[in-house]
């Protein structure tokens, strides 16, 4: 988790519709778990792959440069949302 940019956005998101889901079957033990999950993406990946400059690495031991496709998908999804 938080090792490589892209999957972890797709966790991500796959992680808040997981969430929406157990909603709708008004699962509440799913939903915190989810959502637990989907809290532990975004602390990884924001303290293993975010740049001071704002984008998201590659990778974080290999293609350590920035991602444009992983840095634009966080933030469309929700898991990059300060500044």
């Amino acid at each position: 988790m938080g090792a490589i940019a892209v999957t972890s956005c797709l966790r991500f998101r796959a992680a808040k519709a997981m969430v929406e889901f157990s909603r709708l079957v008004r699962n509440r033990e799913w939903t915190k778990q989810y959502q637990d999950l989907a809290k532990r993406i975004t602390q990884s990946v924001v303290g293993q792959l975010l740049m001071p400059t704002g984008w998201l690495m590659a990778g974080s031991e290999m293609n350590r440069q920035p991602d444009v496709w992983s840095t634009a998908m966080a933030v469309y999804h929700g898991l990059l949302r300060d500044d």
